[in-house]
């Protein structure tokens, strides 16, 4: 598995500092809202290196279908056999 430690570590360090920031929201039920859980450079470099359509597959069309029979949804997944056919660096910031 690819994983660059160095994002790895801005990542938790930035979201335990949103999650402890966060206030719990009770209406119309008890909850909270993750606003900014990225540090906005990896953000920013996730939608850069945003996976091609073509690695993504159709999700149950027996439940996320159009009247037409087309899938509604896609997923990827982020195993390493999914991942692997992302450039070296899209798989590293994707794994991390």
């Amino acid at each position: 598995m690819f994983l660059d430690r160095a994002i790895y570590d801005q990542i938790i360090e930035h979201s335990l500092h949103v999650i402890q920031q966060t206030v719990e929201q009770t209406d119309p039920f008890p909850h909270i809202q993750l606003t900014g859980i990225f540090p906005e450079d990896v953000y920013q470099q996730l939608i850069e290196s945003f996976p091609p359509s073509e690695c993504f597959l159709k999700a149950n069309p027996k439940h996320h279908s159009n009247e037409y029979g087309g899938s509604t949804r896609q997923r990827m997944s982020l195993s390493e056999d999914a991942l692997d056919s992302l450039s070296t660096d899209s798989h590293r910031l994707w794994s991390t």
